[in-house]
């Protein structure tokens, strides 16, 4: 074996040019694989980090019209009570509190959990205690526990900060323990703190408390059962309101599918991508080596005639393409290391922490293995081949000098120019679908004016704004300030920006109408918004009025609706006048529409326009809004003015979410711009692998040639037919790879429906499109060795000959 790769080693050196090339082939394929795969396992392979983690399941609520949601915690404290199949239970909920007393105010993220989330999850805190059991009843919660991340911030790694106060809403709570470095849950999250039930009030009302549910199957356990069981518990359970059973059932799934399911199908289009790619660049090399192999006959005939056998051929030239690929591997580890920090930097902090196991996507041991068993592998595949067909010889033919490459070998090499040509036609197609997706995306109506506007998030904690007129008054005395500042054309507010995914969601009543059925009832999006919102951002006025200062409490109250409902609501008839309840206490229609605007988009571009009820925060008060300034220099230039501004009405109020518009409209189509610009790299990638093995595979196929196309020439041929029997070799090879790539398309496309939005996986313009690219990139591939072929000297090459 070490004189094999000795050999290996001195022919790899010898002949640098076809090293290069199949080197740098090999690297890009690797690499990306290497790239896409520490992904992959981060998000998808990893298992979670807990205690037997195969036995914890995510608990929810889904329904046929709201979709999947959480649960009560009066459900919670039935399922804790009842369940035979479970050992425990745990509740949480995921919020922002505002952290007092370092420089500044500030938002961190903060989850409530029932006390028995640490031993569910088997975990314990790195320094100090989790929480002890009793520290879940209301008025023993004031205790918290901190992720490694806010102890090494906050406290700059202090062991002595166990014990001490932090202050969150206004209250004091004491850190009893701070968790491992490694630890996240449900992501990352830097605060955890008792989720105190009162459990009168969550069985009987008159509130009910939304919370995430997570629970341990005890051994043997399956998860059908458990949902069986789930069911039962519920459906007899009377803490829930009556109509949110109706068309409902509760779903169990693993904990780990409910964190990656919203990723799980793009990493894997993009983990296949990339195996297509490795497949090119196999197939392009394993060219390679047939052309090198053919060179190298007289000396495998000499060693075979001095007694080797094919065997050792074969393991010769195994061991050659092997150590080929462990070099292409070393150079794609490093490209992988590139690619990966270009990956995660492409995803803005924020987003990164909302998916569970992006934050420990490194080149690990894990990776590092599959980086050496993928180069492996590689060069058995690609020099597999050649080495057996290699090894194939006829001595007496081998050894003339004028010895020419069997018929069947040629055919070998044009079978891996097919497969290439295919591979990348799918890829092609994949990238094209994804990108006119992607333009439909980016040319959809959004309803209203991005551009020029800056966006602040204000939370007020209901501690020190716990009245709805303080939370009126602090936000009224915000918006007045803000309109003075200069640069300031105008300015507004809503409990939740467009494209957020998030929005407050009531029941309500329409005056004159029979109630909807509860299984066909469809809870409507509520938009708390000031009177200024609609006119900085520019969203139409389609009929009545829009909201004034006169709409405040104690006068009629009022609504506005999206042009969706109008027409949904009151297909040919005037909406304006119109009683609806929604925000009225026990439902009944209580608010008057007195105007219609403009549809906006609100859950995502991809989502067509809902009906949406619009109340003034003047009669609604809500703790949360998002400031909206539009103006027409830099909107970044009113951060300092808007912070200044808070900061005057309360010296403790942080702001948060601080962007432009325009970055919040590109957040929200974060992962088809990912997956779009990533596909596109890889099917460059391809195309570039396969142009460069039509071109070899000519190029080669004219040097063996050389002697028959100089007798053809020498009889008479005119140059033009030596150019159309070149090309049209080249073109039969090409119009191959278009064919099964095509049906490969089609088949392979179907995987990317659920990432499409507005063209059909088999459309039609996209697989001309590409088959059409196909082919004039093969033809030009074709035509500089074709143009070579006709150029070739008779009288040289019969001398040759």
């Amino acid at each position: 074996m070490i004189q094999d790769l000795r050999y290996a080693f001195r022919q790899l050196i010898a002949q640098p040019g076809f090293t290069v090339v199949a080197v740098l082939a090999l690297a890009l394929g690797i690499g990306a694989n290497t790239a896409i795969f520490s992904v992959t396992n981060a998000v998808l392979l990893r298992s979670l980090p807990y205690k037997n983690p195969d036995r914890i399941v995510a608990i929810e609520k889904i329904q046929a019209q709201a979709g999947i949601g959480g649960l009560t915690a009066g459900a919670y404290l039935d399922f804790r009570g009842q369940s035979a199949v479970f050992q425990n239970f745990a509740a949480y909920t995921e919020d922002e509190y505002t952290l007092t007393g370092g420089v500044d105010p500030e938002r961190v993220l903060c989850a409530e959990v029932s006390t028995a989330l640490f031993p569910l999850l088997g975990v314990s805190s790195s320094l100090g205690r989790p929480f002890f059991p009793e520290e879940e009843q209301p008025g023993h919660d004031q205790v918290v526990v901190v992720s490694h991340g806010f102890w090494q911030r906050w406290a700059g790694g202090d062991p002595g900060f166990v014990g001490k106060t932090i202050t969150l809403n206004d209250r004091s709570y004491t850190v009893v323990g701070v968790m491992p470095a490694e630890f996240q849950f449900p992501r990352a999250f830097d605060i955890w703190k008792p989720l105190a039930l009162n459990e009168e009030q969550e069985r009987h009302g008159p509130s009910f408390r939304l919370v995430q549910l997570i629970g341990r199957l005890k051994p043997g356990i399956s998860i059908e059962r458990a949902e069986a069981e789930l069911n039962t518990i519920w459906n007899r359970s009377t803490n829930d309101q009556p109509d949110d059973r109706a068309g409902a059932r509760i779903q169990a799934r693993p904990l780990h599918e409910h964190f990656v399911h919203d990723v799980r199908r793009a990493i894997l289009v993009l983990l296949g991508a990339v195996g297509f790619v490795l497949l090119i660049a196999c197939a392009n090399v394993a060219n390679l080596m047939l052309a090198r192999a053919a060179a190298r006959r007289k000396e495998f005939a000499i060693r075979a005639a001095l007694g080797a056998g094919r065997a050792r051929l074969i393991r010769q030239l195994l061991t050659e393409s092997v150590l080929l690929s462990l070099v292409g591997g070393a150079l794609g580890l490093l490209l992988a290391v590139w690619g990966v920090d270009f990956l995660v930097s492409r995803i803005p902090p924020n987003v990164v922490g909302t998916i569970y196991g992006l934050k420990g996507v490194a080149i690990d041991r894990s990776v590092l293995f599959f980086t050496l068993g993928a180069s492996v592998v590689t060069g058995i595949f690609f020099g597999l081949a050649p080495a057996i067909s290699s090894s194939k010889l006829d001595l007496n033919e081998a050894l003339k000098a004028t010895a020419k490459m069997a018929t069947a070998r040629s055919g070998l090499r044009g079978s891996f120019v097919v497969a290439q040509l295919a591979l990348t036609l799918i890829l092609l197609v994949g990238a094209g679908l994804m990108t006119r997706s992607f333009v439909r995306l980016l040319n959809v109506k959004l309803g209203f004016e991005p551009r020029h506007v800056l966006t602040v998030r204000v939370e007020l904690p209901r501690s020190r704004y716990g009245k709805g007129e303080q939370r009126t008054l602090f936000f009224q005395q915000l918006i007045e300030r803000l309109q003075t500042v200069p640069g300031v054309n105008s300015i507004g507010a809503i409990s939740q920006l467009p494209l957020s995914g998030y929005s407050m969601i009531g029941r309500f009543a329409i005056e004159g109408q029979p109630p909807t059925p509860p299984e066909k009832r469809t809870p409507i999006p509520i938009g708390v918004v000031s009177p200024g919102y609609f006119a900085a951002l520019k969203i139409p006025l389609l009929q009545g009025r829009f909201f004034t200062a006169g709409d405040a409490e104690g006068q009629a109250e009022v609504a506005l609706v999206n042009e969706t409902m109008a027409r949904h609501y009151w297909p040919g008839e005037n909406p304006l006048g119109k009683k609806i309840g929604v925000g009225c206490d026990k439902g009944e229609p209580c608010r008057t529409v007195v105007g219609v605007v403009g549809d906006i988009r609100h859950e995502g571009l991809a989502d067509e326009p809902k009906p949406e009820v619009y109340t003034s925060h003047l009669q609604f008060p809500v703790n949360n809004m998002s400031l909206v300034l539009r103006s027409e220099s830099d909107p970044l230039s009113l951060v300092s003015a808007v912070r200044n501004a808070v900061r005057a009405l309360d010296k403790d109020q942080p702001i948060a979410l601080v962007q432009t518009l325009e970055q919040h409209v590109s957040e929200s189509i974060l992962q088809p711009r990912l997956i779009t610009t990533l596909l596109s790299i890889f099917a460059a990638l391809a195309l570039l692998l396969a142009a460069v093995g039509v071109y070899a595979m000519m190029s080669y196929t004219i040097a063996q040639r050389t002697g028959e196309i100089g007798i053809r020439m020498a009889l008479g041929a005119a140059r033009s037919s030596i150019f159309s029997l070149v090309l049209r070799q080249a073109m039969t090879l090409v119009a191959a790879g278009v064919v099964i790539g095509l049906a490969g398309s089609v088949a392979a496309t179907r995987f990317l429906n659920s990432l499409l939005f507005g063209v059909g996986a088999w459309d039609p313009l996209t697989f001309f499109a590409t088959m059409l690219l196909m082919v004039v990139i093969g033809f030009l591939a074709a035509w500089l060795p074709a143009r070579r072929a006709t150029r070739v000297d008779p009288i040289v090459a019969l001398r040759a000959e």
